[in-house]
């Protein structure tokens, strides 16, 4: 075993250990469905992510079809200047504008190559946006669970509309440290992907997840700090 990267399998064992935990400790609750689905999500974003340095073969041959006609419209348009009368080029400037026209076809085709030479990247760029997308989308998710768990809030002053915590300081503590331990084990799940990309706009993502998690990580715990001083000795 390298600790060199992230191993997928162990975050997918620690995240199953974590769904456990919660379950036990709050059964039937929407935060334990939160992380299957955070377990399922990395077990798909596991295999999606050594799927990415694969080659996609049906990408690479159209890739290839492609520049090779395009070396062929080339050589066909060469072999039909080779055949042109050099007197009628030259005579009123032609050639100059045969010569223009030529180098734009080029340039034209060249950036044709290049679309479709990068083509196979584009594609797998926007399947890893899309989970990583989700993997965010999960985090607000988190977030939002732990939004109402506030422990400076005085229960004489609730209203009608006001959520309504049953939770013990000791239960409040596990709940916003589990929802703290999600977002941590979210930010490695979306790092699979930084080990098996080297896309700017990938990893540049990843990053924004991560500092994302570590923000909500850091104001859970600010609220157990608060909890565990008022907490008696």
């Amino acid at each position: 075993m390298t600790y060199r990267k992230i191993n997928p399998d162990e975050v997918v064992k620690t995240l199953d250990i974590l769904r456990n935990r919660i379950s036990e400790r709050f059964p039937g609750s929407s935060l334990s469905v939160i992380c299957a689905e955070i377990h399922t999500v990395a077990i798909e974003v596991s295999q999606s992510a050594s799927q990415i340095h694969r080659p996609s073969f049906w990408i690479r041959g159209f890739e290839v079809f492609i520049a090779l006609l395009f070396l062929l419209i080339i050589a066909i348009l060469l072999h039909l200047f080779q055949l042109l009368d050099p007197q009628r080029l030259i005579s009123g400037g032609e050639i100059i504008q045969n010569l223009d026209a030529i180098t734009n076809l080029i340039l034209l085709i060249g950036a044709a190559i290049y679309f479709f030479f990068t083509l196979e990247s584009k594609i797998k760029r926007k399947r890893v946006l899309k989970r990583l997308f989700e993997i965010r989308s999960i985090a607000h998710v988190i977030d939002m669970h732990q939004l109402t768990k506030d422990p400076s809030r005085d229960k004489m002053m609730n209203t009608s509309s006001s959520p309504d915590v049953r939770l013990s300081p000791f239960q409040l503590i596990r709940y916003l440290d589990y929802c703290s331990e999600m977002l941590s084990l979210l930010s490695k799940v979306a790092a699979i992907y930084g080990d098996a990309s080297n896309d700017d706009v990938v990893l540049s993502t990843i990053d924004e997840i991560e500092s994302l998690t570590t923000g909500l990580s850091t104001q859970i715990w600010q609220k157990i700090t608060i909890i565990q001083a008022e907490m008696p000795r």
